[in-house]
């Protein structure tokens, strides 16, 4: 079976007129001015051994598949997250399984999206 990460790239505003991207797999992560850069930054981390990615790129809006209140919570939670790991300590297990929860159901709602705009009269 060949070994696939997930990556996930999120906007992050860091100011009123200023962004970066984050690109997240498992533990690893990485930053670029454009989701490009930050994607090819993680890719270069990762084992060569691991031949195949599935990349999300999220906008961050919400639709019928991913509500508002979802895309706040998985914001903040990435953002814990991510002081967690820059700080190098424990992030809370809960939160954990509660973000991995959220990626995976934007995951899904992504893979809906896709069917939609695949099959619009379904």
């Amino acid at each position: 079976m060949i070994a696939m990460n997930t990556i996930a790239i999120f906007p992050e505003f860091i100011g009123p007129t200023s962004s970066r991207f984050i690109a997240v797999s498992g533990a690893r992560q990485s930053y670029g001015s454009t989701a490009g850069q930050a994607l090819d930054a993680l890719t270069a981390a990762l084992e060569s051994s691991q031949e195949s990615a599935l990349i999300v790129v999220q906008a961050m809006r919400p639709d019928e598949f991913f509500s508002g209140e979802q895309i706040d919570r998985l914001q903040s939670l990435m953002a814990e997250w991510r002081a967690a790991h820059s700080e190098r300590r424990t992030f809370d297990p809960a939160k954990g399984e509660e973000l991995e929860m959220l990626v995976e159901a934007e995951l899904q709602a992504a893979i809906r999206r896709a069917e939609t705009m695949r099959n619009p009269s379904k």
